[in-house]
């Protein structure tokens, strides 16, 4: 198998991949990939449509991309009750997703006493359900984010809301429990450690680096 026809079965890959995406942002920088790819792979072997159709979807991801980053999104952290139509709603919709992540939640058995629902650009992006256990810290016992809105850039910048709104409320730590592999991963990502000596999560608010 030569080189060029390799370049093609990656371009295919990468396209393919892209629309399985959750994420808009995932979706761009994949299919962008894969444009590019596409775009070379038709240049090289002198099939111009496939080069300008590719190169077109290019510019179009790139536009988008740029519209993206530049674009500064209202990120606002609502408080609402913990019995409120809009929660319990969001939280049946999505219990089947949310127990993928946090395995040993029981929506019929919540123990929180503070619900957050994140807000970007005026949609709600997830749920977040918290715990004060009187030692100056939060627990996270849920953090959900919908799947079309995970990316590493919108967390950070709503994490930084519930760190200044819970500093304020002389709240210094954010806990939580180790749940699945990807949100594990996700909790590092935006700057949790991990505790071997409490064998959890623990973010400091005042060293919080976004």
């Amino acid at each position: 198998m030569d080189w060029l026809t390799i370049l093609g079965y990656l371009a295919s890959v990468l396209v393919i991949t892209s629309v399985l995406m959750k994420s808009i942002l995932r979706f761009r920088w994949i299919n962008l990939c894969g444009g590019i790819a596409y775009a070379s792979y038709g240049f090289l072997i002198g099939a111009h449509p496939v080069f300008i159709f590719n190169t077109i979807t290019i510019f179009i991801n790139v536009f988008f991309l740029r519209k993206f980053y530049k674009d500064q999104d209202a990120f606002h952290p609502l408080c609402v009750q913990l019995n409120s139509e809009p929660l319990v709603f969001l939280i049946n919709y999505y219990k089947d997703e949310i127990v993928k992540d946090f395995p040993g939640f029981d929506s019929n058995n919540i123990k929180s006493n503070i619900a957050i629902l994140p807000m970007r650009n005026a949609k709600t992006a997830g749920i977040m359900l918290m715990s004060e256990n009187g030692k100056e810290e939060v627990e996270l016992d849920l953090n959900f984010v919908f799947p079309e809105y995970r990316d590493y850039y919108a967390a950070r910048i709503m994490h930084k809301e519930y760190v200044a709104m819970f500093l304020e409320k002389g709240i210094k730590r954010f806990v939580a429990k180790a749940g699945s592999p990807r949100y594990n991963k996700y909790l590092s990502k935006i700057g949790y450690e991990y505790s071997e000596e409490h064998q959890q999560f623990r973010l400091h608010l005042a060293k919080y680096p976004y």
